[in-house]
């Protein structure tokens, strides 16, 4: 396992300890000097055979997944998915493994591909064998991932035989990726179409399919230098998106076409770096799609681990995926450059970035070394996660994060099948606005409970990290260890101080669904205590199972986050926030609200009829919108090279 701090740093600490004619103060500025150096080399891995330490790591538990997946592959109840049994090929060649056997399990997944050129299906491949019911059609994405890495990387290794078979597996699949309609926006799935077409065009020296691919790759590009990466900050997708970019990098053919991939891999590494919370090490604040709830981990972790933005990660078991993540790993690869990544250690950094033709879509983080604060405003889609609160803590505690549920189990551990059959966690669009002035958020939630199946709940959740130096709620602590529940009123103000972090959240207004009278509790339960998680829940509805009717639900939280050392410092905050002034006026069709907390003043006006921001300000100032990647008020869009005119077709 690599160190993560270099040993003449602490050799040197060690002997200045044991110089005592060297009084405290410079005792305690030599510390500092260590500590910053420990701290700027998780951001400079710039030593090869350190990146190769921590890749042994991912090549062992890589292994370990290839030996269960051939494993099932013999089993038709246990049967993995097509793009798992390509992957897996592909990892034992990765792996230097039987490469018989490699060609075996790639095989298994095309034998099911769709072969009569006379059919509406030609070329696609399904989502699993043996499982019909699962229709998804970026199978054939994720099934051909693989294949142009492969045939370029190991192409003498391959048998003529198997050479012979996959080529017209190969063009049966062009027609497939070709009929496959993905918009621009759908980030993840666009850049693997756009890259396969190239690679295995390439390949196999098929030049239209390779220029289908560039075209692709041309019109994300200019769409994203105006509206920004779509599919945003996602701790899942963006590890999705550099798996297929870092693969043309690497592998495709014409040097002009590479300047591309190292454009878009330099603007994603540069929003990744600069949205890494010290301490925490993984990507912080509003996310576009989020499959875990509770702490916001993903696929792009092991990235940041191999690169240096992480000392540690689990590679006990890692998904196939990763196999990627091995062929980038030496220095034909594309690795952040040490400039994006010491973006991870500035002080402290506002950072506003775009996500979608709507201007007023944007995304706004503040980081410090203590915190970070994040919002998105507007509603990205059910895993999305639309403001969170982080702390830099080594505790991995959850984050402070809103979710709207309708199950009364608000962590994302219930799992519902999606149109394509998948199990995914799903939450209630919240809707919201966010206007946010560093670590001072207002959130307006406006919450349509007429598109919710009928339940007994319906509820705004705001998850509590409970292993945090102190939690209170009113001024009393909550048991860690045994489920409980008690109500409180909207006056009661809820605070949390972790390290040198001081959170205060005060609820300004909650609405009920129909006649009922809103209420608001303190919960704890087993699936929340097993994840360190307590809640706040306001519930709008709870009682019998009952279709909703309510189309605009409005809750109206602020968020207050600052520099606390301790309980004295904390105390102050508290008193700013019990005496924030809030005002709203509603109409038929808008809400304005606002918050005057000390000298900062927070607006915005909502369109209840179209469900869109009107207006937001900050002290009288609107909220205009942002480049499509800004920190601290510079623009980094030139990163992506000289703008054209973009395309969302």
């Amino acid at each position: 396992m690599p160190k993560p701090f270099a040993q003449s740093n602490i050799r040197r600490l060690l002997t200045l300890w044991n110089l005592s004619n060297w009084n405290r103060t410079m005792i305690g500025i030599c510390l500092m000097i260590a500590i910053a150096s420990f701290a700027s080399r998780c951001v400079a891995l710039d030593d090869a055979a350190e990146r190769e330490a921590r890749l042994v790591d991912v090549r062992d538990g890589l292994s370990r997944t290839v030996r269960d997946t051939e494993q099932k592959a013999n089993f038709l109840d246990t049967m993995p998915t097509t793009r798992d049994l390509v992957n897996a090929g592909v990892a034992k060649f990765v792996l230097e493994q039987d490469t018989s056997v490699a060609e075996a399990l790639i095989l298994k997944a095309f034998k099911t591909q769709e072969m009569n050129s006379g059919s509406l299906r030609y070329g696609l491949v399904p989502w699993q064998v043996g499982h019909p019911e699962i229709v998804d059609s970026n199978a054939i994405e994720f099934s051909t991932q693989g294949i142009g890495p492969l045939w370029v990387e190991f192409g003498s290794k391959l048998s003529p035989e198997f050479k012979e078979s996959m080529l017209t597996h190969i063009k049966a699949a062009f027609e497939a990726l070709r009929k496959h309609d993905i918009p621009v926006s759908y980030t993840n799935m666009f850049l693997m179409k756009a890259v396969n077409l190239i690679l295995m065009g390439e390949a196999v020296k098929d030049a239209a399919a390779a220029s289908d691919g560039y075209a692709l790759l041309d019109q994300w590009m200019e769409y994203t230098k105006v509206c920004g990466i779509h599919e945003f900050d996602s701790p899942t997708y963006y590890g999705v998106d550099l798996n297929s970019l870092n693969m043309g990098y690497r592998y495709a053919a014409s040097p002009e076409e590479r300047v591309k991939f190292k454009a878009a891999l330099d603007f994603f590494w540069t929003e990744i770096a600069v949205n890494v919370l010290p301490k925490r090490e993984q990507l912080v604040g509003a996310h576009s799609r989020d499959y875990d709830f509770v702490r916001g981990t993903g696929g792009l972790d092991a990235y940041l681990f191999v690169e240096g933005l992480r000392r540690d990660h689990t590679t006990e078991r890692l998904d196939l995926e990763k196999t990627y993540l091995l062929l980038n790993g030496d220095d034909r690869g594309y690795h952040p450059s040490t400039e994006i990544r010491k973006l991870a250690s500035i002080p402290e950094r506002v950072v506003r970035q775009r996500w979608d033709t709507a201007p007023e879509k944007d995304r706004y983080s503040y980081i410090t070394p203590y915190f970070s604060v994040g919002g998105a405003n507007g509603t990205y889609g059910p895993q999305d996660k639309v403001t969170a609160i982080d702390y830099a803590s080594p505790k991995a505690l959850p984050s402070v994060s809103i979710v709207t549920d309708s199950t009364d189990q608000p962590y994302g551990k219930n799992r519902f099948n999606d149109k394509q059959g998948h199990p995914k966690p799903v939450h209630v669009a919240s809707n919201p606005t966010i206007i946010q002035e560093k670590g001072v958020q207002l959130v307006l939630l406006d919450i349509d409970a007429s598109k919710s199946t009928p339940s007994e709940s319906l509820a705004t959740n705001v998850l509590l990290p409970l292993e945090v130096d102190s939690l209170q709620i009113g001024g009393e602590g909550i048991d860690p260890a045994n489920p409980s529940s008690r109500p409180i009123s909207l006056e009661t103000l809820t605070t949390i101080r972790e390290g040198t972090a001081g959170t205060v959240i005060r609820i300004l207004r909650m609405d009920a669904c129909g006649t009922e009278v809103p209420s608001i509790q303190i919960r704890t339960d087993k699936t929340g205590l097993k994840s360190g998680a307590a809640r706040l829940t306001i519930y709008h509805h709870k009682g019998q199972m009952t279709p909703l009717k309510e189309a605009h639900i409005k809750v109206a939280i602020l968020f207050v986050t600052a520099v606390c050392a301790d309980d004295a410092t904390l105390a102050k905050i508290v008193d700013k926030v019990k005496n924030a002034v809030y005002e709203e006026k509603i109409g038929p069709t808008t809400w304005e609200a606002s918050v005057k907390l000390d000298t900062i003043l927070l607006e915005a006006g909502k369109d209840l009829s179209r469900r869109a921001t009107l207006y937001r300000k900050v002290n009288g100032h609107d909220i205009t919108p942002p480049p499509v990647l800004e920190i601290n008020g510079v623009d980094k869009t030139g990163l992506l090279g000289a703008m054209k005119v973009p395309s969302n077709k």
